[in-house]
């Protein structure tokens, strides 16, 4: 499955930010039909599905569950697939751009700038969850050994560090993170950039937090217990993702106190 036909037969004026520009389209009933197109198997439903997903993703994303799109299913199953949205938004380590012009250019902007998005904007588009909603470790094992050969051949070794830690830091943190298998693939990996890709994308993902006037930082230090209930779990075997939570620890403990000292301005104002 290619992506890269998209930026030479997309027509110029139905994509704009990678939306459809026909604002009388009704995107919940645009949303439900590709819920209902996700559930099939059938290849020829498949491939124009993921292109259409890709394309709409913007659009789609308040709409729908990210994770259960065809698209995130294809990634999910695919370094192939991910590393193709890599080579959209980032050049070869060693050339400069492609000479494009007209509509073809404009084209390829606007599918980079979507391929950004479903990159770095938040979105868990790569699960290593098998079937029965298991974690698969194996799984994730092979798939960012993959992705590393991949970035090797297209020669995209300069961001495939920050791209592997976003995945990576993705992996949901439930009552049994952090996994074995992710714990010792970071001390396999043995990558400043991966760990410091993974702490920034974990301390991200909690996004705006509402509180009351004088509250303070309790909040903050309630994720601290977290995270050090994790660092018990992992303090004797495995430094590296050790060290991860021991630098969230620190980043909360320092918004707890600019919190706290933000409650107390607030206190005495009133």
């Amino acid at each position: 499955m290619k992506f890269s036909y998209l930026i030479y037969r997309t027509p110029h004026n139905y994509i704009t930010n990678g939306t459809v520009r026909n604002r009388r389209a009704d995107m919940y009933y645009i949303s439900s039909i590709i819920e209902k197109l996700d559930k099939s198997e059938e290849p020829n439903v498949i491939k124009p599905l993921v292109f259409i997903e890709f394309v709409l993703f913007r659009k789609i994303e308040r709409e729908v569950k990210v994770n259960e799109l065809r698209l995130s299913k294809e990634l999910s199953k695919s370094p192939e697939l991910l590393i193709q949205l890599v080579e959209m938004v980032y050049l070869p380590d060693d050339k400069d751009a492609e000479r494009l012009e007209g509509a073809v250019l404009e084209n390829k902007k606007l599918l980079a700038e979507c391929a950004f998005h479903i990159l770095h904007f938040g979105h868990n588009v790569v699960s290593f969850k098998n079937d029965d909603g298991v974690f698969d470790g194996d799984h994730m094992k092979r798939y960012i050994e993959q992705l590393y050969k991949l970035a090797k051949e297209r020669k995209r070794t300069n961001v495939i560090d920050h791209i592997v830690g976003d995945i990576l830091g993705d992996i949901p943190r439930d009552e049994n993170y952090p996994p074995t298998a992710l714990c010792e693939l970071l001390e396999d990996l043995n990558n400043d950039k991966v760990d410091d890709s993974i702490r920034t994308k974990i301390y991200n993902s909690r996004g705006v937090s509402v509180r009351g006037c004088f509250e303070g930082g309790d909040q903050e230090r309630s994720i601290v217990s977290i995270f050090e209930a994790y660092k018990e779990k992992t303090k004797l075997l495995y430094p590296r993702i050790t060290r991860i939570f021991d630098c969230l620890i620190k980043d909360y403990k320092r918004d707890a106190g600019e919190m706290d000292v933000d409650a107390q301005i607030k206190d005495l104002e009133y």
